[in-house]
């Protein structure tokens, strides 16, 4: 899922790769990313030549089980699953007219999945039999980050017209809808002892009951709200102004604020007592999470991938085709790998496995 745990940390379960050897398999192409389509006309005497935006795209992975689960939109919706151990494309699923898509969540035997069409779904994860659908259609539904939890299914919507929206949620088995928050551009929400904290479009981070839909306490930022992360009965988060916020989970006072000169650029990972980001200017950093003092940094040309960590490891990559892992404690370099092409989205760790997709269209395994 977005984020990989309910509480968006980042963290994967998982030994993950001590030391790059081999490209253990590569799909098939299986999507073009391609950004842009190029024409040409004839003006007079004159040739033009133009480009305009394809909105081809494709969502970050998710494992569960066996398999790699991923959607795409390439003119047509698309989600996949992907046998994690030989690569092969096991399925390949089309929805017809609905625009872009979520990243999928799976949750037992179902796969949910938002859509730009306004509809959220649920299929069986191993045939793509549908199960149920809702939506609206005035709702665009393919940036949700949906969380399933003890039967619940938990998912962000922005009408397309105007920025209002609100944080629903819905029965897993049926989409039976229990409540629904509403607020101004809701966005992702970290889930931790039945409460769902979430940032809105009125620059608070909102802490709101589970089981009901009431609201326990509401923390106003500076500026909009990027997807929190928990950890130690804290919340951490960046603003749109790139401030760092840490936020005590029961009473939504506020415990530090720092900003950055190395200007927070991507989403938080959190592990072990520390935070980290990569910068927009490039490099990666760590910071204490009990006072948000910087506490190593890890030198980069450019901009790094949102972080993810497992086992004792940060990984990372940069888009000169490097995918990188430090030690989360001290940020020394254990290794780094070249790849053919850059990578499309983040990493994603295994046992003894790193998988990615790379800006071709292509999914890797790296052991």
């Amino acid at each position: 899922m977005f984020g990989v745990t309910l509480q968006r940390t980042n963290v994967y379960d998982a030994r993950g790769l001590a030391e790059p050897k081999a490209i253990l398999w590569k799909t098939k192409k299986l999507v073009t990313l391609r950004r842009s389509n190029f024409y040409s006309t004839q003006v007079g005497s004159l040739s033009v030549f133009y480009e305009l935006p394809t909105d081809y795209e494709a969502s970050m992975i998710t494992v569960a089980g066996e398999e790699l689960y991923f959607s795409a939109f390439l003119g047509e919706s698309y989600w996949f699953i992907v046998d994690r151990q030989t690569g092969e494309a096991k399925k390949t699923f089309r929805l017809k007219g609905v625009g872009g898509m979520s990243q999928p969540v799976v949750a037992g035997d179902l796969l949910y999945i938002g859509a730009a069409d306004g509809s959220f779904r649920a299929f069986d994860r191993h045939s793509g039999e549908p199960k149920w659908q809702i939506g609206r259609k005035d709702y665009r539904l393919y940036h949700t980050t949906p969380a399933a939890v003890d039967g619940v299914v938990y998912f962000n919507g922005v009408e397309a017209i105007n920025p209002s929206g609100g944080l629903h949620a819905v029965d897993a088995l049926t989409g039976d809808s229990k409540w629904t928050f509403k607020v101004k551009g809701p966005g992702t929400a970290a889930v931790a002892d039945g409460v769902l904290y979430f940032g809105a479009g009125d620059n608070n981070l909102h802490a709101v009951n589970s089981e009901t839909g009431q609201e326990i306490w509401r923390f106003k930022a500076s500026d909009y709200i990027r997807t929190p992360v928990i950890m130690n009965g804290r919340i951490f988060f960046s603003d749109r102004s790139n401030d760092l916020y840490a936020v005590d989970l029961k009473s939504g006072k506020e415990l530090w604020r720092g900003a950055k000169k190395n200007k927070v650029a991507t989403l938080l990972a959190a592990y072990r007592g520390l935070v980290y980001y990569g910068g927009r200017y490039g490099s990666l950093f760590a910071v204490d999470a009990d006072t948000g003092e910087e506490k190593w940094s890890y030198s980069t040309t450019q901009p790094c991938l949102r972080p993810v960590v497992a086992n004792g490891i940060v990984y990372s990559a940069t888009p000169d085709k490097v995918i990188f892992a430090v030690n989360a404690e001290t940020g020394q370099e254990k290794w780094r790998y070249k790849t053919k092409h850059p990578l499309y989205a983040p990493p994603v760790v295994g046992d003894g496995v790193i998988y990615f997709m790379d800006e071709e269209g292509f999914i890797s395994a790296l052991g």
